[in-house]
């Protein structure tokens, strides 16, 4: 499992290896939201849009099911955040 945290007002992100690995990265820097929608399945981007934006609004735990392609492989794999 991993795990990362973000700052939304500085945007600034910590994540963990297990994140990093999950996601097939070396490291995690820069925009966090870039890195994940660029690797996020684009059928299910606009649902976890929606879900983002209500959490943060609502002030409400974020808690979606969607899919991420490692671009070097093709591999899909499921995440649950």
């Amino acid at each position: 499992m991993g795990t990362w945290t973000i700052n939304l007002k500085t945007n600034e992100a910590t994540t963990s290896e297990e994140l990093r690995t999950i996601f097939g990265v070396d490291e995690l820097a820069g925009d966090v939201y870039e890195i994940i929608n660029s690797r996020m399945h684009p059928d299910d981007s606009p649902e976890v849009a929606k879900v983002l934006k209500k959490s943060i609004e609502k002030k409400i735990p974020y808690v979606h099911e969607y899919r991420i392609i490692i671009p070097e492989t093709n591999e899909v794999r499921w995440i649950l955040s």
